[in-house]
């Protein structure tokens, strides 16, 4: 081999090994990229997966937002209905205790009638007298009672105004519960009265009739003293 080959055939090896240098540079240069690409892409998938997660944990709030909305329209409402009755049994009792008032008045005007008759020419009838003020004394029971309801139902109705616009669930829970207890309590104070002035009504009937009775009487009794008074054949005994 010439010298000229031996100088040709070194600038080639030095040629193959700056290519294969160079392939081995691009074949890192390559690997590094897939590297990153891998990484890329398992980043992606990863953002991808957990906004996925978020999407449906906001779905799952909304849903949850839209299911609490529509609780607190609904209890709202009842609550608003609740407020309604209350308002319509003020008013019933607003109307029982005129009622009631007209009632008291007639009855105290047939007890002084009575007690005057009673008390003044029949001693033996003091213990009516006294069953009579026994009734009145629980009359002032009731309408005291009866003043009491209207005031606590004046103050739930306050109160049902002065509501937060969004209460908590709790809260409204236990409005509705102290209103249904307040409503029952209403009911049954209604009935006791109702109760009451029939058994006043009864009693009062009893002694009109007892008096009728002892009017009529004495008036017979009267009418047959006159009728012997006279009579010209009993005259000689006058």
């Amino acid at each position: 081999m010439t010298q000229g080959d031996d100088k040709y055939s070194t600038k080639l090896v030095e040629k193959l090994v700056s290519l294969h240098e160079q392939v081995s540079k691009m074949q890192n240069i390559i690997e590094n990229q897939q590297s990153q690409e891998k990484m890329l892409t398992e980043g992606l998938s990863a953002k991808a997966s957990e906004a996925q997660d978020l999407e449906d944990e906001l779905q799952i709030y909304k849903l949850i937002g839209e299911m609490a909305l529509e609780d607190t329209q609904c209890t709202e409402m009842y609550i608003m209905e609740l407020g309604k009755k209350i308002d319509a049994r003020s008013s019933g009792l607003l109307e029982l205790k005129t009622q009631w008032n007209a009632f008291a008045k007639s009855f105290e005007e047939r007890r002084a009638l009575i007690e005057l008759e009673l008390y003044g020419n029949k001693p033996d009838q003091l213990e009516k007298l006294q069953q009579l003020k026994e009734m009145e004394l629980e009359t002032c029971v009731i309408r005291s009672e009866l003043h009491k309801r209207e005031e606590e139902s004046s103050r739930l109705a306050t109160d049902l105004e002065n509501q937060p616009k969004i209460p908590l669930r709790r809260s409204y829970l236990q409005r509705i519960t102290e209103i249904t207890r307040n409503s029952r309590k209403q009911d049954a104070d209604i009935e006791q009265i109702i109760r009451d002035t029939r058994e006043l009504q009864l009693e009062s009937n009893s002694i009109n009739e007892r008096l009728h009775r002892a009017y009529a009487v004495v008036n017979e009794a009267v009418s047959r003293y006159l009728q012997w008074a006279f009579d010209p054949k009993w005259s000689f005994l006058i």
